[in-house]
């Protein structure tokens, strides 16, 4: 999401809602959560860091339709996984009032590393993260980082993105020749990168440091392309056993809507098989954040998963098949711990007690699926809550505002363009 895109809804954030009690941005929370889960999604980043707008401790529980890793009681842990939305920003002047100081193509060879404070302590975050390390806290980090302002990927890495990447890998590097910390306390941090578009997997130097200090990766083809009509080859290195890499939509506005969405949509991108992608979407994530209980379906787990319908038979053929290939109408059931929220009627009710009991008793229809809306929002139809949200999106000429991807013309129309351009480039 652009720049001038991004503080329409953060200037939202705070504001009062019609209903009592409640703010504008838990309809944006609201919506959000609801669009991943519609695509099967039962975990996302927190975002409660994102500019510091949020300031509410129970902001989250307002909302919570799925698990937030900004929750320690959602992870099931004692700690939560820190999000980092900036640990650098470039010295730069960056106006929504001027598109040319954030719109690609620039030329970002001049631009300087600006570090990004803690918010309570203003500690520099990229400190706050050594010490951490130092201290053997084992904290599992989310970091935005190196994302590609300037676009042009494919004519020659962006500059100041690589030096975002360069100045965390030295500052890793030289914390371990220093005796700071050793390298196997770097891969017990789980130091996972979102985005990560400067960093080359086919340098030598890069792979090294990559997976010698166990920093995961975080691949968001389709963020990458809607803002830099290019991505990464981090393709070529989902099966790698010496790279832990993830794939993830990065925020709604700017991305895949679910992170199932993400993977159908790189199945049909790159040279890549369902089971990969599976992994990358289930298992390698958990591992990322340190979380035995996510990502699989096993005693003493959580009771997290959706169900699709249309499999011939019970055997993982089908099922991988059906991954890739059923839209988000084949979604019969989103279940989080043990408890239905959306899916078919007779589903949910059957699950309707549990941790999300606070959703109102009968739930709002979306098409022939039903989900719950937080008793938060009172007496507000269904139709009001829509009206209201894509109101806002609009507002930030931000046009994907449907629920349900497959049904989202205008984003799928964009999907298959940015397909379209990337074949014909690479011809």
């Amino acid at each position: 999401m652009i720049e001038a895109q991004k503080n329409v809804i953060i200037s939202k954030w705070m504001e009062p809602y019609s209903a009592p009690d409640v703010l504008t941005g838990d309809l944006i929370t609201y919506f959000l959560e609801l669009q991943a889960a519609v695509g099967g999604t039962t975990m996302f980043q927190n975002g409660s860091q994102l500019d510091g707008v949020w300031d509410q401790e129970d902001f989250i529980e307002r909302v919570g339709l799925i698990r937030s890793t900004g929750k320690a009681e959602h992870l099931g842990a004692d700690r939560p996984t820190k999000s980092i939305t900036q640990i650098f920003l470039p010295d730069v002047v960056i106006s929504a009032d001027d598109p040319q100081s954030y719109l690609p193509p620039m030329d970002t060879s001049a631009w300087e590393i600006k570090y990004v404070n803690d918010r309570v302590t203003q500690q520099p975050l990229i400190e706050y993260i050594l010490d951490s390390i130092s201290q053997k806290t084992e904290d599992a980090y989310l970091i935005h980082l190196a994302e590609g302002r300037a676009g042009n990927l494919r004519n020659g890495t962006d500059a100041y993105s690589r030096l975002e990447f360069e100045t965390l890998k030295n500052a890793l590097t030289k914390g371990v020749e220093n005796g700071d910390f050793t390298i196997q306390d770097v891969r017990d941090a789980h130091i996972n990168l979102i985005h990560g578009c400067a960093i080359d997997l086919d340098s030598k130097e890069d792979y090294k440091f990559i997976s010698e200090y166990g920093i995961g990766l975080h691949w968001s083809p389709v963020s990458n392309l809607l803002l830099y009509e290019d991505t990464p080859n981090f393709y070529d290195f989902l099966s790698d056993p010496n790279i832990v890499m993830g794939i993830g939509s990065d925020w709604s506005p700017s991305g895949s809507k679910s992170v199932w969405d993400e993977c159908k949509f790189a199945y049909n991108f790159a040279p890549l098989n369902a089971e990969d992608l599976l992994r990358a979407s289930t298992l390698t994530p958990a591992r990322m954040i340190k979380n035995e209980k996510a990502g699989n379906i096993h005693q003493g787990g959580f009771a997290d998963f959706f169900i699709l319908k249309g499999m011939d038979q019970a055997d993982i053929a089908s099922a991988l098949d059906l991954f890739i290939t059923a839209e988000d109408s084949a979604v019969e059931g989103v279940v989080v711990a043990g408890t239905g929220i959306y899916g078919e009627r007779d589903l949910l009710e059957s699950l309707a007690q549990g941790v999300y009991s606070q959703y109102a008793e009968t739930p709002e229809a979306l098409g022939t699926k039903y989900f719950r809306i937080p008793d938060m929002f009172g007496e507000t139809t269904l139709q009001q809550l829509s009206e209201d949200y894509n109101a806002i999106i609009q507002e930030a000429d931000a046009t994907f505002s449907e629920i349900r991807t497959s049904e989202d013309d205008l984003y799928l129309q964009e999907i298959e363009n940015l397909k379209d351009e990337f074949a014909i480039s690479n011809n």
